[in-house]
């Protein structure tokens, strides 16, 4: 999941713990591999996401109510060839960032 979004792997499991610890997710045996538990929603975390989802439309409807679907096809299209380079770089063998002095 993390490679997909381009998100290190101590991201997601950041984001993960939190999600369990707001029992958001649940964690399964994994059959395939021992050491790394599925996780699944539970039923408050399909609401939370339900939620989310249908504020996101409401608003995406006040904001684009003027777009065409050309519009919203060409500004996907420009988003993916500018994130290209995000997704193709494994960012956790990334260089990390220089410490800047204050």
């Amino acid at each position: 999941m993390g490679r997909t979004l381009a998100l290190s792997r101590q991201f997601v499991q950041r984001m993960v713990n939190d999600a369990y610890a707001a029992g958001l997710v649940e964690m399964r045996d994994n059959p395939r591999h021992r050491r790394s538990p599925l996780i699944t929603l539970t039923s408050q975390g399909r609401a939370a996401i339900t939620a989310t989802l249908a504020r996101e439309h409401a608003v995406l409807r006040d904001v684009g109510g003027d777009l065409t679907a050309a519009d919203i096809d060409t500004c996907l299209r420009v988003l993916h060839h500018l994130g290209r380079p995000f997704v193709e770089s494994d960012l956790d063998e990334a260089a990390p960032a220089p410490h800047v002095q204050s």
